[in-house]
């Protein structure tokens, strides 16, 4: 089994030929997340300075900057999502390919071994899961810590006490998922290979449909399929 950071090289490794969109996506999506954390700025400025002394004109303005920096920090996103889109495509596209060429390397008993719907599980659910993480974490990552930094020093402009109590209460929500990190990741592993086998089990049961009306065992049949 490979460790996190084997994990992570390897995926790092299939985004390489895409690095362009892979840098647009990082783009697009520390924009969105700089001007998620403009609003409240403005907002506070609009509260608090320009409506009280009854400056129609810039009140206007900064409603009309809130309003931008909502549609700006929307289009951002969506961009974002579409580029990440587009790279899940192609990563799941080229880990097909290469798991079809594995495939044909290995040997007759292990085609005959192997269930063939745990193989197809392998190239659809897995390989989706795959890709779609390989797509997200970049641009997900970059977003939530620019939208991090950016709130904390926001908060700190806002009010420096209030802050101050707050930030403590980060080291109890970093040890709460570094104690249930574990536990989670055992799980989601089991539910994924009890996900492959069920998976195998239906296509073998689809793909015998024919002898099992023959031989009179679609009741068996059902009732083996239920105990999975």
């Amino acid at each position: 089994m490979l460790s996190d950071q084997g994990n992570a090289w390897w995926i790092a490794q299939r985004l390489v030929p895409m690095w362009r969109r892979v840098v647009l996506s990082l783009a697009l999506a520390t924009l969105s997340g700089l001007l998620s954390t403009i609003d409240p700025l403005l907002m506070c400025r609009l509260i608090d300075i320009e409506l009280p002394r009854h400056e129609t004109l810039r009140a206007l303005l900064l409603v009309i900057a809130i309003a931008s920096c909502l549609l700006g920090r929307f289009a951002f996103l969506f961009m974002s999502m579409y580029t990440n889109f587009s790279i899940q495509q192609d990563v799941g596209q080229a880990l097909r390919i290469a798991m079809l060429e594995q495939l044909n390397r290995l040997s007759a008993y292990y085609h005959e071994s192997t269930p063939t719907g745990e193989k197809q599980s392998r190239l659809e659910g897995d390989v989706d899961n795959i890709s779609e993480l390989g797509a997200d974490i970049t641009s997900v990552s970059t977003r939530s810590l620019v939208f991090f930094i950016a709130n904390v020093i926001v908060m700190v402009r806002l009010n420096t006490y209030i802050t101050l109590l707050i930030i403590p209460f980060l080291a109890i929500f970093v040890w709460i998922r570094s104690y249930f990190r574990s536990p989670m990741q055992h799980r989601a592993d089991r539910a994924q290979k009890e996900s492959g086998r069920a998976s195998s089990v239906l296509c073998e049961y689809l793909s015998a449909v024919p002898q099992l009306q023959l031989l009179c065992a679609e009741k068996l049949m059902v009732e083996n399929t239920q105990s999975v």
